[in-house]
């Protein structure tokens, strides 16, 4: 079931995981001057997830303890803990 965001500081509902270290590549088409150029798609080769936080105003999650929110597992435990979900009927 997909978890609904809902940031307690502004309402917004987006949440964004902010990596650091990644290796990131894609392929690069130059023009004439250096001016333009067409990228492909990025691909992620490796990154460390350093936090989670709301895309609009930055408030970041944090476990109870004070320790910041940094994998997916936590951040579905903070967000069932937080936010109130929508009611499923029929299944």
């Amino acid at each position: 079931m997909k978890l609904k965001f809902i940031c307690p500081i502004c309402g917004n509902e987006r949440l964004e995981e902010v990596c650091t270290g990644a290796t990131l590549s894609h392929t690069v088409e130059v023009y004439r001057g250096g001016e333009n150029a067409e990228y492909s798609e990025t691909e992620i080769h490796e990154a460390y997830t350093d936090r989670f936080q709301c895309e609009e105003c930055g408030y970041v999650l944090y476990h109870d303890n004070g320790s910041v929110v940094k994998t997916l597992e936590d951040a579905s435990e903070w967000i069932l803990d937080n936010v109130q979900q929508p009611i499923r009927g029929g299944d």
